[in-house]
């Protein structure tokens, strides 16, 4: 994947949560029609830029879900 594409995808990703104003990574990777493995690559390094943040919410039995969301840098880049 080169850098244009990557830079693309977290593009989307920041306009879909800004859009939708959340998302967990499976609703992201479902929107965008990449994989969840991706989805989750992307989400680390926007998290690690201090784009995004997310919370842990437990629903039903199972590891909880984590429901992802733009920081006001995120919010900036708008």
């Amino acid at each position: 994947m080169t850098t244009t594409q990557q830079h693309s995808t977290k593009q989307d990703i920041l306009k879909h949560l800004l859009k939708r104003g959340q998302a967990t990574a499976h609703e992201l990777a479902e929107a965008l029609a990449i994989s969840p493995q991706a989805t989750r690559r992307h989400l680390k390094d926007l998290e690690a830029e201090g784009l995004i943040g997310y919370e842990s919410v437990q629903l039903g039995m199972g590891r909880p879900q984590h429901i992802y969301t733009l920081t006001s840098s995120g919010r900036d880049r708008f």
